[in-house]
């Protein structure tokens, strides 16, 4: 990683993805642009009081979580949040954008979607949603996939993020495909094409620098609703970071195809990451 974004609105949430940030950058050697984003103009005194306060916290949270001073900056500006917080992605191509999460999902989020759920439909880069405490490690990492031939982006970022997490492979299918095969045969194939993703990222995911992290696999397939399927493995790996794909479909596509990935994030609360699929099936990373 080299360029990582975090959007700070100076809100609790925030202060959890700033320290999420700084202790990837610690280990990466990463840079931290820091965005604030205000949805109304601010005068030069707001911004010059924004821009002190965010230099303090910034300050102490790296003395405090790594003992230095990173390579970090800070960019405020005015407008929608998650446009801007794109706009800077792409200006800055951005590894990976953290957010913060704000407590406990409502009604009003559901219905017209938050920052986080804009971002995973607009952004072209990873996002890392911060649900918990940043100081909370990842030992167990749940990766929701639908396609096992996207699955190598995915599985890519969150072994950057977790080298050495446990990693769980969660995979659902639809029901009709009982019509086609009997389930064991279904279960018996897909597990055997993740196990062969798996190992191709073993093979050439790991940083070139560095050794081939150790990571334990274990492949989850069942039959089922994808929610279901989710949600239900989510319960029994209490896993500490949830890894997924969507497609970004906004409009009325969006609402015929659904996005499986903001019903996650209204529906769990672990940290998630979200990689950003391409029209073609390709995953942007």
């Amino acid at each position: 990683m080299r360029n990582l974004l975090v959007a700070n609105d100076l809100t609790n949430g925030s202060h959890h993805a700033m320290g999420r940030a700084i202790r990837l950058a610690a280990k990466t050697g990463a840079s931290i642009r820091i965005i604030h984003s205000a949805p109304t103009t601010l005068s030069s005194f707001d911004c010059l009081t924004i821009r002190k306060r965010l230099e303090t916290e910034t300050r102490l949270m790296m003395e405090e979580l790594c003992g230095r001073e990173l390579n970090w900056s800070i960019r405020i500006r005015s407008g929608d949040p998650a446009s801007a917080i794109n706009r800077e992605a792409k200006r800055i191509d951005a590894d990976l954008v953290l957010v913060g999460a704000h407590g406990e999902p409502r009604l009003r989020d559901a219905i017209f979607g938050t920052t986080s759920m804009h971002l995973m439909r607009h952004c072209d880069y990873p996002i890392l949603v911060v649900q918990n405490d940043d100081g909370i490690a990842y030992t167990k990492v749940m990766a929701a996939l639908d396609d096992v031939g996207s699955a190598e982006a995915p599985l890519q970022a969150a072994m950057a993020i977790a080298p050495e997490a446990e990693l769980f492979v969660v995979h659902a299918f639809e029901s009709r495909l009982s019509q086609v095969f009997s389930e064991g045969d279904v279960i018996e194939r897909v597990e055997k094409d993740q196990q062969v993703a798996l190992d191709r990222i073993i093979r050439h995911g790991a940083p070139a620098n560095g050794p081939a992290p150790d990571v334990r696999m274990h492949v989850i397939a069942r039959q089922g609703e994808v929610m279901d399927v989710i949600m239900k493995s989510w319960s029994e790996i209490e896993p500490d970071l949830v890894v997924m794909a969507t497609h970004g479909r906004s409009g009325f596509s969006h609402l015929l195809h659904g996005s499986f990935t903001e019903y996650v994030l209204l529906g769990c609360r672990s940290d998630i990451l979200v990689t950003r699929m391409s029209d073609n099936g390709e995953t942007a990373l």
